[in-house]
């Protein structure tokens, strides 16, 4: 695809990067027909911030077993899928552990698969074919069981470069026997559930990483993975809000974040205290203190630190 778009602007004597954003725009035209759940029709009248949040915290309390703490981060993880292409400056990675294989990392992944924007679930992937998609559709990606493929050097390289809007791949592309230098933007909400954080360094200390437990045994949590109404409709207003919300959070004044969240941690929890911030009430605080939190146990996970205790 690329050699072709390159030899196209060569012919038209077209600017590259310009050709390539006005055929991105007829990609988004046609794209959301490709996959069932990127065919989202726009709730027909506007959402409030608070509503939206409110009502994806429950339904994915439902389905998920974690502290409440921690679905609300999943919540507004999942808000920032829709957003993120708009208004993200840095992209934070959602890394979903347990200590056991059986705990529901899965079911975090297939949850999100309901409420984020394009979904697309992978547990194995070629550098070039990973970072080739994510330039051209902008998912959000689902990866599971990737401990292994995390500690390849061209898949960490690649997910390391997508932390920042930044970070391009630099391919060189034969066209009419001569090397063309092409950018690729790996830029785009991804997840990744793994048993152990035995992977890379630099990729958990960009990453906001959740903990989820068996249920216990008179939990009411469950999920027959399949998508239904509930998920549908909230599809369908989290598209509406990041049409309309968009414009807010890109021009938005930097949220209040708690002390000592500087540098690299501020990147990771902008946007989601920013969407926080907009549901006003209590939210803004429940965001804050789970941010805290979280970040007190992002390089020892709270399981470990309990069986220490």
């Amino acid at each position: 695809h690329q050699t072709k778009l390159v030899q196209l602007a060569t012919k038209l004597d077209l600017d590259l990067y310009q050709l390539r954003d006005e055929l991105s725009e007829l990609i988004d035209e046609g794209k959301e027909t490709s996959e069932p759940l990127w065919a989202v029709e726009l709730w027909p009248e506007p959402v409030p911030t608070v509503v939206v949040l409110s009502e994806l915290v429950a339904k994915i309390s439902k389905h998920v077993a974690a502290e409440p703490h921690e679905i609300l981060v999943i919540a507004l993880w999942a808000m920032m899928t829709w957003i993120h292409q708009d208004a993200a400056r840095h992209s934070a990675f959602l890394v979903i552990t347990s200590s056991d294989p059986d705990f529901g990392k899965t079911t975090v992944l297939e949850v999100l698969g309901f409420t984020a924007l394009r979904p697309s679930h992978d547990t194995d992937i070629t550098g070039p074919t990973l970072y080739r998609f994510i330039d051209q559709i902008k998912p959000t990606m689902l990866m599971d069981e990737t401990e292994d493929l995390l500690k390849r050097r061209d898949i960490k390289a690649i997910v390391l470069k997508s932390h920042s809007r930044d970070g391009t791949i630099k391919r060189q592309e034969r066209m009419a026997g001569r090397l063309v230098t092409v950018h690729f933007s790996p830029f785009c909400p991804k997840a990744f559930a793994l048993i152990e954080l035995n992977v890379p360094a630099p990729l958990i200390s960009r990453s906001i990483t959740i903990q989820v437990w068996a249920k216990l045994p008179n939990s009411k949590v469950s999920f027959d993975h399949v998508d239904d109404e509930e998920f549908a409709g909230l599809r369908r207003k989290l598209a509406r809000w990041a049409s309309d919300e968009v414009p807010n959070l890109k021009q938005a004044k930097e949220p209040l974040f708690p002390t000592g969240f500087d540098n690299r941690l501020a990147d990771l929890w902008r946007l989601l205290l920013s969407i926080a911030e907009l549901a006003g009430r209590n939210w803004p605080q429940r965001a804050r203190k789970a941010a805290e939190g979280l970040s007190r146990s992002h390089t020892t996970p709270s399981w470990r630190r309990r069986l220490l205790e």
